[in-house]
């Protein structure tokens, strides 16, 4: 059982319209890694070991909440309750985020243009002053160093020391104590580093600037109703050599058609781009997390000699792991794009007042396109020394570009029926049909020993020093479907006494057909004290006061694999075995561990309690819930059997988490 106490407050904006709203929208979380959403009290791993997030519904589409200009937003919504949730499927067992974006209105054919801007910075809200003297660097380590392992981490000698110590408090270079001597020793000329360098501050910016711009058209007549808007986001990283740069692009187009008394059709098209360009290798958290590894604040980035500083015979590990000199030299490049289009077409027929029908197609078109270049490091670790290089691993020339498609249909036909009778008995109802299919494909292919250091494309891929052409392909490629039908009624005394019954029958192609269809019920009670005449004295401090039960069940279909029913077979590569075959690895095959034949829908059943609470003229909004959740049938490994040599798992929904 868990407890859950929200409270409404205003909040800054934010170019980011999941974490605009955390905070501001009552329940709504968000974590920053990854732009991960969550609903609180429904985060994964605490009420699934399978996928928890929620469903994102964009004027009733799918869609990613990070997507959407912040500008284009009317309203959100955030469904916590089972029985509420019921009707949107099964996607929403672990919540709903309703977003309804602006529309054109009636305004006698005159248009209306807005403009909103944003410029500023942003900046760390931890410290970073980090330590910048070498003395204090190489004296901190050695000694817990020296403590575990017996011997220095910096090779440096006692005269070392007293040379680093005399320079403690020299904050630039003084010409008398130079920050790089070179000296003699066994025999061979070295370079001796006495510095005090600011490793953070001259691989990372603590202020960086962003922008937002968005403008939008709107207007119409009171047949035809349009908005038309776009927004463009820029934002510069945190990497203070060679940026890195984020740019986001947001278009919107709604048009509304009245075409008789009886029928109105309406369009929502959107499209989302964003490009953002990194050097490292192949993510800025790896450039972080290595560029800080054994790079003292007494070793420079560069030698005298304008060399990159990369091994020293004082240290047995790479100065920074290299991550300077891919950033300093702009040899490491990363294009991250990625477009989402998607276009709503909706029909709505209202025959009589009290009846409308509704059918409307989505289609979504979904693709990341991702491009890694790494090239040879190189580096001088002695005066008299060789220019040395580093080529494989993070130095390896080579170019990797991927290419990821989902290309998504949605279907939904429903009737609603409204109606109130005897000016007290109000009665809603609606009932229909929804179907989604995804198709899913992915396309990669990488070459080495590339002809140029500064174009990147796999045309110039060459021969290494054997003559060989190395290159990798991959692919693959899934899809699935979803059916389901679903209704809903809703009956409420005067607004007083509120009731709701719900149910979907859902079915998944992740599932053997068997166990391919599930149905889950709902229901709910509510009472609006603040609607009751013996409240009255108090309307004038409290604007809604409602106490409310229900009892939901959900079904979850997002489990570990599209095919989770199936044994499949996967194909490898024979390390190190090309039998005659060139530079390509002979394959071989293995077949997956047995699954469940009766494997079927993860359900979630749900017991909530609460109360909303909303005072003074709605500007204070208090939430507080209560609930009981069992999680059943969860994939999880079930029965052990035993082989030959080993023992293998069946696949089956045993497991059940309760909250």
């Amino acid at each position: 059982m868990r407890f859950v106490v929200v409270v409404g407050l205003p909040y800054s904006g934010c170019a980011h319209q999941s974490r605009r709203n955390t905070g501001r929208i009552l329940g709504m979380g968000c974590e920053r890694n990854g732009h991960r959403m969550d609903i609180q009290g429904y985060g994964s791993g605490t009420t699934s070991i399978n996928s928890a997030d929620p469903l994102v519904l964009i004027d009733g589409a799918v869609g990613e909440l990070d997507r959407v200009n912040p500008n284009d937003v009317e309203s959100i919504s955030v469904i916590k309750d089972a029985s509420a949730a019921a009707v949107y499927g099964a996607r929403a067992a672990f919540g709903v985020i309703l977003i309804t974006t602006k529309s054109g209105s009636a305004q006698d054919g005159k248009a209306t243009v807005r403009y909103s801007g944003r410029l500023g910075w942003q900046a760390p809200t931890t410290t970073t002053d980090y330590e910048t003297t070498g003395y204090w660097s190489v004296y901190t380590v050695n000694t817990f160093w020296r403590a575990k392992n017996g011997t220095n981490y910096v090779d440096y000698t006692d005269y070392d020391m007293q040379q680093l110590l005399a320079r403690v408090n020299d904050k630039t270079e003084n010409p008398d104590r130079p920050w790089v001597v070179e000296d003699t020793r066994n025999g061979r000329r070295q370079w001796v580093y006495y510095g005090n360098y600011d490793w953070w501050h001259m691989m990372y910016n603590d202020r960086r600037p962003t922008q937002q711009h968005s403008i939008s058209l709107s207007g119409g007549t009171k047949d035809v109703k349009y908005l038309v808007s776009g927004a463009y986001d820029y934002q510069k990283g945190i990497l203070n050599m060679n940026p890195d740069i984020y740019r986001k692009y947001n278009l919107r187009s709604k048009i509304d058609f009245t075409i008789n008394r009886y029928a109105t059709l309406s369009n929502n098209t959107s499209f989302y781009g964003s490009q953002y360009t990194f050097q490292g290798n192949g993510s800025i958290d790896d450039t972080i997390g290595y560029s800080g590894r054994h790079a003292l604040a007494c070793f420079p980035m560069k030698n005298p000699d304008g060399s990159w500083l990369y091994g020293t015979p004082y240290l047995n590990y790479k100065v920074g792991n290299g991550r300077h000199i891919m950033l300093g030299e702009g040899s490491h490049r990363n294009v991250n794009r990625t477009n989402d289009f998607s276009n709503t077409t909706r029909l709505v027929i209202t025959p009589v007042k009290q009846l409308s029908l509704t059918g409307d197609f989505t289609y979504r078109l979904y693709q990341t396109r991702n491009t890694h270049r790494s090239n040879n490091l190189f580096y001088r670790e002695y005066p008299d020394g060789p220019l040395l290089s580093y080529a494989t691993g993070a130095g390896l020339n080579k170019l990797s570009e991927s290419v990821n498609t989902r290309n998504y249909y949605s279907a939904n036909v429903f009737a609603n029926y409204e109606d109130t009778f005897g000016e007290a008995h109000h009665v809603t109802g609606v009932v229909g049909f929804n179907y989604e299919r995804m198709y899913l494909k992915n396309v990669s292919a990488a070459g080495q020993n590339l002809t140029s250091t500064s174009l990147d494309d796999l045309d110039l891929v060459g021969q290494n020093a054997e003559g060989e052409v190395l290159t990798e392909v991959g692919g693959g490629q899934s899809e699935y479907a979803l059916a389901g039908f679903f209704g809903r009624v809703n009956y409420d005394y005067k607004g007083r006494y509120l009731f709701e019954a719900s149910g979907r029958y859902d079915g998944s192609s992740r599932f053997a057909a068997g166990s391919r269809w599930g149905f889950f019920p709902s229901g709910s009670v509510g009472w609006r004290i603040s609607e009751e005449p013996f409240f009255k004295p108090l309307s004038g401090y409290v604007d809604n006061l409602k106490l409310r039960a229900s009892f939901g069940s959900l079904g979850n279909q997002n489990v570990s694999s599209y095919y989770t029913y199936m044994r499949l077979i996967s194909v490898s590569d024979f390390a190190g075995f090309t039998f005659g075959e060139g530079s390509s690895m002979a394959k071989y095959a293995t077949l997956g561990a047995p699954v469940a034949s009766d494997l079927t829908w993860e359900t979630s059943e749900q017991w909530d309690f609460g109360f909303d609470l909303t005072m003074l003229k709605n500007r204070l909004n208090i939430t507080v819930d209560g609930y009981v959740r069992n999680t059943l049938n969860m994939l999880t490994d079930g029965v052990k059997l035993p082989l030959l040599r080993a023992a293998v798992y069946i696949a089956a929904g045993l497991s059940t988490i309760s909250n």
